[in-house]
């Protein structure tokens, strides 16, 4: 899931893990990706689709998607509202409380700015 930076609060997230453990299967995994955190920024997101895109010969996708962004009413609307910012003690206490382990895990988008987690039932 790529969600959490939509939702209101961490209870909204928490709600969510609530109902989704309850169709993980013992070696399932339910994963967490692009968290924003404290260490998350526009520049850095920015910097890191353009190394991305660089990396992958395509830097003119990379123009194209910031002059989209520059102009569209997505920048008009995140202006307006906040994305939501979660710390990693708050994705493990609701882990945690939902009976999950928690694993923070690096390089699973193309947001290197961002953090990703997996959470499994306990004791796998």
């Amino acid at each position: 899931m790529s969600i959490t930076q939509y939702l209101e609060n961490d209870t909204e997230l928490d709600n969510i893990i609530n109902n989704l453990r309850l169709y993980i299967k013992k070696t399932g995994k339910l994963i967490i990706a692009d968290v924003i955190d404290s260490n998350t920024s526009a520049i850095r997101d920015a910097i890191s689709l353009l190394l991305q895109c660089t990396k992958k010969g395509r830097p003119l996708v990379f123009v194209k998607f910031i002059t989209y962004l520059m102009f569209s009413e997505y920048r008009k609307l995140s202006k307006s509202v906040k994305l939501l910012k979660l710390s990693e003690q708050s994705i493990r206490q609701i882990a945690e409380k939902n009976g999950l382990d928690c694993q923070k895990v690096n390089g699973l988008t193309l947001h290197r700015s961002r953090t990703n987690y997996i959470l499994t039932p306990k004791g796998n």
